[in-house]
C-alpha cells in the first residue's frame, strides 16, 4: 500500500489536491465493497482486512466503520464491535444507516433497552425523517396511505 500511496501523491500534485482526495476515496470504496463481496460469502477475516484498509484510506468513511463492527461481531470480537460502531456514530451522528446498524449490534448482544434507544435515534435523524416522508407521499399518491 505504501508504493501506491507514494504514486498517487505524486500523480496528485501534477493533477491538483483535489484529485488526491478523490482517488483516496475511490480506494477506500474499492476496499469496501471487496469487504461486502467477502462478507457475503462468510469470509469474515478477509472482509475485515478490507474494511480496515478501506478504513486506513479514508478514516471517515462510516459505511466502513459500521460493516467492520458487523463482522466483528460475527467473530465474536463483541468489545472491538462496539468500539468500531461508536466510531461509526461519532462521525455521522445524523446518518440513519449507522444507528440502524447499532441498534442491530445491540441487539445481537442483548442489549436491547440500548437496541431501542439507538432505533429511536435513527427515526430522528433528518434523513430517515425525509425517506419517511417521501415514502408515506408516494403511497399516498397511489392510494395506499389515508
Amino acid at each position: 500500500m505504501k508504493k501506491y500511496s507514494i504514486l498517487i501523491i505524486l500523480l496528485c500534485c501534477l493533477a491538483g489536491w483535489g484529485t488526491y482526495f478523490l482517488v483516496k476515496m475511490c480506494f477506500a470504496r474499492t476496499y469496501y465493497n471487496r469487504g461486502v463481496t467477502f462478507t457475503r460469502s462468510g469470509l469474515h477475516e478477509k472482509a475485515l482486512e478490507s474494511y480496515e484498509k478501506a478504513i486506513k484510506w479514508e478514516p471517515r468513511y462510516a459505511e466502513a466503520w459500521c460493516s467492520k463492527a458487523v463482522v466483528l461481531l460475527r467473530l465474536g470480537r463483541a468489545n472491538e464491535a462496539l468500539n468500531a460502531i461508536e466510531r461509526a456514530t461519532e462521525l455521522t451522528p445524523d446518518y440513519p444507516f449507522v444507528w440502524n446498524s447499532k441498534a442491530w449490534l445491540l441487539e445481537g448482544l442483548g442489549r436491547t433497552e440500548e437496541a431501542k434507544e439507538a432505533y429511536k435515534r435513527m427515526g430522528a435523524c433528518k434523513k430517515s425523517r425525509e425517506t419517511n416522508n417521501n415514502k408515506i407521499k408516494l403511497l399516498r399518491v397511489y392510494g395506499r396511505a389515508k
